[in-house]
């Protein structure tokens, strides 16, 4: 399982998450800020870059957000995409979805 970060931030506020909070850039595969790439959700291409950059099939991506305009314009490419409740949620839709080995 890869998991990756896209996030609309702006470059002071990533620089700061990486240097207070260096753990979570470990935890991840790649973090796609909008500052750094010029992709800004729910601009599609926003997602469409993470699966082309990485060969993904969008039906095998699940995709958690807080604002519902991001998980329609993921689940219009085909991406499993969910609204984020919480961690014991989070869990259970990657283990149904097949995504969690």
């Amino acid at each position: 399982m890869k998991i990756f970060i896209l996030s609309n931030n702006f470059k002071e506020r990533t620089t700061y998450y990486r240097e207070h909070f260096s753990q979570i850039f470990k935890a991840v595969d790649k973090a796609y800020f909008s500052w750094e790439n010029g992709l800004v959700k729910p601009d599609e291409r926003a997602f469409m870059n993470i699966l082309q950059e990485n060969k993904l099939p969008a039906p095998q991506v699940v995709y958690f957000d807080d604002s519902e305009k991001n998980i329609a314009v993921a689940k219009k490419i085909g991406i499993q995409a969910y609204k984020y409740e919480n961690l014991t949620e989070t869990k259970r839709i990657v283990a149904k979805s097949g995504n969690l080995k």
